[in-house]
């Protein structure tokens, strides 16, 4: 769906590059010397807005007591603003939360008197010219920053040792700042050294237009309260968290007579090096599955994907500029796909995927649980280097979905008909669930005489993923502010959903509504279970033989024995609820 343009708008989009960041000389001037680490601040970015973040670099043990692995944040990052005086430069945090766009009211003044924007921090001017100030921000960038870093404060795994704490390695850039910081812990049972890089992003001058979150389309969402004086009322007007995808000032026409264009800044992923090669090759796949979504509205080539060694030379993992997915070397199977966003508007700034190598052992365990009944290949320890391929590409279009800024949708699998699901051409059509943002997993309601495909087994980028993408980030051009285009949006949903049930979304956590289950699958929740358990009791006969390995002393049995007795409780919860 497209929106016809207006003046206003088109002349934002071919001004584009310039109201996004203006001038391109250097962010800062850095000198640092025995006295101290020295920043040069040009003057036109005093009153600009930044995002200030940290993630961990390097750590000596994952085993720590926050639990962060290299590459991972704890906290979102902070907005803050600078402003300066005749002798000090202070550090600003602005409200994120709370909003008051109509500042000619006259109750304005009683909304500011309860909304001044508090100073977080202040340094003295070491030196002042026509364009700059300089400030000594040694410590400022060489100690933990609570809220911002992910050790320290509350947070630290231990008592800290001030004497290893120092700065590494200062990068300025054009947008941005990247420090890389040591910090040194007592801990609480061994030693513990980290490397920190904290992230200094100089925000676009003019904010993404928001949009207004909507409870029927899953996205994550930052809250926002928003004050009007002529009700007077304070609304909740949350926005999605998205990318900004908009054709570039050269495609616009083209765009609007509906031909295919490419995003003015495409979305990159760069996939770590580390990854088995096998690995690497399912991830990229699972990376531009999503191209899919977004070709129907009208962009293509939007989400690419090049290997850390295909990256150009400024490439840093660690650059708040990049996103990435990332190799976490842990026994913990897990992976997931995080964010950070302009706490303005809701842009996706940058996002990562934190993929630990044991999460191959779960795919592999619930792989095993659910289709080894009917389907040879699942019932060996080690699966066949296709299966695995499909397995890894499937979860990491899971977590790119998040990277998105899509939130699970546990109603979508409720909106196939369980019979559905044992026919080969219904599910080697539409997989086992219209969105691979549901916990479906694989397909356990087949049976051993239904000759279901492998094609058949697995979610995919499905209905409910391509219209939630319809809705977030299609362009809306012909409206002028948040009231027009929630207007707009609400017609699109009011329209498609109606329609299509398959287009329902149920958020993760509401659970009172049967419909909205985890890793279940088709309408019938009882008839689904029953054909579940009817394949776990064909499992459980040769369980023996299919996790014979030999030396193993029955490891594996036990530990899918007791596999198969949670799934079998989870199929009771699931008809039960």
């Amino acid at each position: 769906m497209r929106i016809a343009n207006n003046k206003l708008r088109l002349l934002l989009l071919l001004l584009f590059p310039t109201l996004l960041w203006g001038n391109s000389a250097p962010m800062f001037h850095i000198r640092q010397n025995t006295k101290g680490c020295f920043v040069e601040i040009p003057k036109r970015l005093i009153n600009r807005d930044f995002l200030l973040a940290a993630r961990v670099m390097t750590v000596s043990s994952p085993n720590n007591k926050v639990k962060l692995y290299a590459g991972q944040r704890l906290y979102d990052p902070v907005w803050i603003r600078l402003k300066y005086d005749k002798e000090q430069l202070y550090l600003l945090r602005p409200d994120s939360k709370n909003l008051c766009e109509d500042t000619t009211h006259l109750s304005y003044p009683a909304y500011a008197r309860n909304a001044i924007t508090p100073i977080a921090e202040s340094w003295k001017i070491e030196q002042e010219t026509d364009s700059s100030i300089v400030v000594n921000w040694s410590k400022f960038l060489s100690e933990p920053i609570e809220g911002v870093d992910p050790f320290g404060g509350k947070t630290s795994p231990g008592r800290s040792l001030p004497q290893l704490n120092k700065i590494l390695q200062v990068d300025v850039h054009e947008k941005n700042l990247e420090v890389s910081v040591q910090y040194g812990f007592e801990g609480t049972t061994q030693p513990f050294l980290t490397t920190i890089r904290k992230s200094l992003l100089l925000l676009p001058e003019q904010p993404m237009q928001p949009r207004i979150h909507d409870a029927r389309v899953g996205y994550d969402n930052i809250p926002k309260r928003k004050f009007n004086f002529d009700t007077p009322s304070i609304a909740a007007e949350n926005y999605i968290t998205r990318f900004r995808i908009v054709p570039s000032p050269k495609d616009v026409r083209s765009y609007l007579q509906g031909k295919q264009v490419k995003p003015q800044q495409p979305i990159v992923f760069y996939i770590d090096d580390a990854f088995p090669p096998l690995w690497k090759k399912a991830i990229r796949k699972g990376i531009l599955d999503w191209n899919k979504a977004f070709e129907e509205i009208g962009f293509k080539e939007v989400m690419q994907a090049k290997t850390y060694a295909e990256a150009g030379p400024e490439f840093d993992p660690n650059d708040i500029r990049f996103n990435c997915f990332r190799y976490v070397v842990s026994d913990f199977p897990n992976a997931m796909g995080k964010h950070w966003v302009d706490p303005r508007s809701g842009e996706i700034l940058q996002a990562d995927v934190l993929f630990h190598s044991n999460v191959i052992a779960l795919l592999r365990k619930w792989y095993f649980l659910q289709t080894s009944a009917y389907h040879p290949a699942a019932r060996t320890k080690t699966l066949p280097d296709d299966i695995t391929a499909q397995l890894i590409r499937y979860a990491a279009a899971h977590e790119i979905g998040h990277c998105l800024g899509l939130e699970h949708n546990f109603k979508a699998s409720y909106a196939y008909n369980t019979e559905d699901l044992r026919r080969p051409e219904f599910t080697e059509r539409y997989g086992t669930t219209p969105s691979i943002m549901d916990y479906a997993r694989f397909n356990y309601v087949a049976q051993p005489e239904d000759s279901v495909s492998v094609d058949g087994l697995f979610p995919r980028i499905g209905i409910y993923d391509k219209w939630a993408i319809q809705w977030g980030y299609t362009p809306l051009w012909g409206t002028s502010d948040d009231e027009e285009d929630r207007l707009v949006l609400n017609e699109m949903i009011k329209k498609k959903q109606k329609e299509n049930k398959r287009l329902w979304f149920g958020a993760e956590g509401y659970n009172r509504d049967p419909r909205c289950q985890r890793e279940d699958l088709g309408d019938n929740p009882v008839i689904a279970a029953e054909y579940g358990i009817r394949n776990l009791k064909r499992v459980m006969k040769v369980l023996p033989e299919w996790t014979y390995e030999e030396g193993d002393f029955n490891t594996h049995l036990l530990s899918m024995h007791r596999s198969i007795i949670d799934q079998y409780r989870r199929f009771l919860i699931h008809a039960a609820v």
